[in-house]
């Protein structure tokens, strides 16, 4: 279909058509494979900001790894408690 439109264009409203290069898919995986460059966006404001994110994720972390470690504690007290019952 658009061969028969460019063909109209080119024979009866006498339009030049230059050829348009179609475009490329960028490669996914380039993100991963360049090297971090510092950017004009990397502020000392934004790098604290992100740093200061950063460290509050690993302080709830930390509370929920503490939290799992109890209750894992815990569950393990307690099984070992119906073990020692039964014998």
């Amino acid at each position: 279909m658009s061969d028969l439109i460019k063909e109209f264009m080119k024979d009866v409203l006498d339009v030049k058509i230059k050829p348009i290069p179609l475009p490329r898919m960028p490669n996914f995986f380039s993100v991963f494979l360049e090297e971090r460059k510092e950017k004009p966006e990397d502020t000392i404001k934004i790098l604290e900001g992100k740093r200061a994110q950063i460290e509050e994720m690993s302080k709830q972390l930390q509370k929920a790894l503490e939290a799992i470690t109890k209750r894992l504690s815990q569950l393990e007290q307690q099984k070992r408690e119906t073990t020692n019952r039964r014998k």
